[in-house]
């Protein structure tokens, strides 16, 4: 177990949802799969990684690409994987999470 998971104060939650994602990585946004969730932070696998430490900032999606919440967050950790689909990162939102904008 990480560091961050054995520090995690609120539960999380999975999820099918999407955020879109502004960062360094790319001029424009891009979509990212979120594997799980809370009020605090998020999973999400995609192949284009952030730096870590960065702050990012972020939008939750609906299947129609309407906003549904949006805020900052820092970039807390970055998995490079060769297989596909087990590269993601970790971010912590900075202001709370309303779960109830992703149900």
């Amino acid at each position: 177990m990480d560091n961050f998971t054995e520090r995690r104060q609120t539960k999380r939650i999975k999820t099918n949802k999407k955020l879109r994602i502004y960062s360094s990585v790319s001029r424009v946004p891009y979509t990212v799969d979120i594997s799980d969730i809370s009020m605090r932070g998020a999973s999400v696998k995609t192949k284009f990684l952030p730096t870590l430490d960065e702050v990012i900032t972020f939008e939750a999606i609906d299947n129609y690409v309407q906003r549904l919440h949006f805020g900052n967050a820092r970039v807390r950790w970055v998995k490079d994987s060769q297989n596909i689909g087990d590269s993601g990162f970790g971010i912590e939102f900075d202001d709370d999470f309303p779960l109830e904008a992703i149900n």
